[in-house]
């Protein structure tokens, strides 16, 4: 394997309990100088020298930096610190390869004092005028486009929808095939008999793994049928079929329920119904069409490195449907992030906050390298928490992988997770996981909490169809997964592995309370072709299905002293194919209930079982 070598959290682990970094010196605490501080304040002004007055954007500090850099004054620390205060943003903030610091001395952007810093989307509204039937409305700012996700006073409220909450399901569907059905029929009594759907109405249908959204076309109240629109890229994933929930956003169908809005694009106005407890209060209200907030971007051949993000919160950020449509795949891949990263090496997003956003939290990729996202917390997110390496899934004929990744600036890799709070995850992009590392190699996943989410806690491998990848030497350590799939989505596990992985390790994880739709509400989930693994002194307890699931494994697999408590459907479940595969379950202890199997479908000689792996 070109990347397999002595894992950088080998090292990093022991260090990090004192304090240190993995990266040796790229990342190491600057030796002792004097750091030149350049002060941003949200009533500062722009026209300023930044070093005895504040100026007012980060860009504009951004800019003196990299004056400062020019004129040869490398060795100095330098700093742009945020006083306390609500900076809101009409466009990114950018930090490229010319505002890179070096390994002594990163270009640091941070908070200054206690009072809290928030770089937040907007814009904002908080004009309100009553609008009749219990409703308000707020006009957009000139030239804004309607958003597709609205924060009312720090609190996310959902577009007007069918049904209210909850979901439909699929009547019939023409059976000329599933895959490239372009409508289907509603089931009596689910549509108003007056339905219209609005330009921009979306049907959202909720398959086993991955969730569709387009627009709705039209309705025929005749024959109960949604037509909706064709040419949706990745097609062959967006499958209609009786049975298959869904729900109708963005409706303008009777009152507003409580808590619910809709914009007007021709008026460029926002209605909104207040809540009980907003009734009569004031209101402001975040509308983002931002979806990336910070980006940290390097450019073809030039990385942006030696940056540190530290103490800062970041939020309201939006996510819109393209006007093809979306369909998400496995994870909702490609959706993109409220803080993004992109060919950059030696990065350091310290203690950060990210919340209230339409798509990801962080996205790290495009051949970043030695990357740290620790001790932060990550809440009510669209979609998940951290999003790792490419989406990638297999070489192009003729091609190889460093070819391939070449046009993304290479392979992510030496990246850690560590210490961080996912919560409330999956808010728009249903099928969104919390920790999601793809094609990459040397990730170590520490220490994490993961919870309430529609979907796997943390997936890692991203690779189909067998053959080298570039995924190896991965460690899923300590961490905490609990309250995920909650009934909505099938077919998952709260650790879920795709791929070969040679050298990787998943240990002392405890994993809980895992419920799917249909089936597959598994603990431990090595799926397709999954090997190089060793899964150690994990727990799993009150799972939907098996606690220890393996789908047509690869070459090896280890399951080692893992605990099962309270599996719906067997303790150890195997997929019995691939005669090649050698998986071995030693001495694994079941807590199972009475009339729970140990073991389903395990008969084959590639399972082979050790000492114990029985019910205690």
């Amino acid at each position: 394997m070109p990347f397999l070598r002595t894992p950088l959290w080998m090292l990093a682990l022991a260090a990090s309990a004192g304090g240190a970094s993995m990266f040796g010196g790229a990342l190491a605490a600057p030796p002792e100088k004097h750091a030149l501080v350049l002060r941003v304040a949200a009533d500062g002004d722009d026209a300023n020298d930044a070093l005895t007055r504040p100026v007012r954007t980060v860009a504009r500090a951004l800019a003196m930096a990299r004056t400062l850099r020019a004129r040869g004054k490398d060795d100095r620390v330098i700093e742009i610190a945020l006083t306390g205060g609500t900076y809101w943003l009409d466009r990114p903030i950018r930090i490229g390869a010319a505002d890179s610091g070096t390994p002594g001395a990163p270009l640091t952007l941070r908070a200054e004092g206690q009072a809290p810093v928030l770089i937040a989307g907007g814009p904002v509204l908080s004009q309100w005028r009553p609008a009749g039937d219990g409703t308000v409305e707020a006009a957009l700012p000139a030239g804004a486009t309607c958003p597709a996700q609205l924060f009312v006073n720090g609190s996310r409220r959902d577009r007007s929808r069918l049904p209210q909450t909850g979901f439909f399901l699929i009547g019939a569907v023409a059976p000329s095939s599933t895959y490239l059905a372009d409508r289907f029929q509603a089931r009596s009594g689910d549509l108003p008999p007056n339905f219209v759907p609005a330009p921009d109405t979306q049907a959202v249908v909720l398959d086993t793994w991955n969730v569709s959204r387009v627009r709705v076309m039209g309705y025929d109240p005749a024959t109960r049928t949604l037509r909706l629109q064709r040419g949706i890229p990745g097609h062959n994933s967006h499958r209609l079929a009786a049975g298959i929930p869904y729900f109708l956003d963005n409706v303008s169908a009777g009152p507003l329920p409580l808590g619910a809005w809709l914009c007007n694009p021709r008026e460029g106005r926002v209605r909104y119904r207040p809540t009980a407890a907003e009734a009569g209060k004031p209101l402001t209200a975040a509308a983002p069409v931002l979806s990336s907030l910070l980006r940290i971007e390097g450019a073809a051949g030039v990385p942006v490195h030696d940056i540190v993000v530290r103490g800062l919160r970041f939020a309201f950020a939006g996510w819109d449907m393209p006007a093809t449509g979306w369909v998400g795949h496995v994870d909702e891949v490609g959706a993109g992030a409220a803080i993004a990263l992109g060919r950059c090496r030696a990065i350091r997003l310290e203690r950060l906050e990210v919340a209230h956003t339409g798509g990801a939290g962080v996205g790290i990729a495009g051949g970043c390298s030695d990357v740290e996202l620790s001790d932060g917390s990550l809440t009510d997110l669209g979609g998940g928490g951290v999003m790792i390496g490419s989406g990638i899934r297999r070489v192009p004929v003729g091609s190889d992988w460093a070819e391939t990744f070449a046009r993304e600036g290479g392979v992510t890799h030496d990246v850690r997770i560590l210490r961080n709070r996912f919560a409330s995850l999956g808010r728009v992009l249903i099928g969104s996981a919390g920790i999601w590392s793809g094609q990459a190699h040397h990730v170590a996943i520490v220490g994490n909490e993961v919870s309430d989410l529609f979907y796997s806690g943390i997936s890692i491998g991203w690779h189909y169809g067998g053959g080298p990848g570039v995924t190896e030497g991965n460690l899923v350590e300590n961490n905490s997964v609990k309250n995920y799939g909650q009934g909505v989505l099938s077919d998952m596990g709260g650790i879920y592995t795709l791929g070969p992985q040679p050298g990787t390790v998943v240990r002392r994880n405890r994993v809980s309370a895992g419920r799917a739709r249909d089936y597959g509400g598994w603990g431990l989930y090595a799926d397709e072709l999954s090997s190089g693994i060793t899964f150690s002194d994990n727990t799993v307890s009150d799972t939907s299905s098996a606690g220890i699931h393996v789908h047509r494994p690869g070459a090896t697999l280890t399951f080692a002293r893992n605990i099962v408590r309270n599996a719906g459907e067997a303790g150890i479940r195997c997929t019995p194919r691939r005669a090649e595969a050698d998986v071995r379950f030693v001495d694994n202890r079941l807590q199972l209930a009475p009339g729970t199997a140990e073991r389903l479908y395990c008969e084959l000689p590639q399972y082979r079982f050790v000492r114990r792996d029985a019910k205690d």
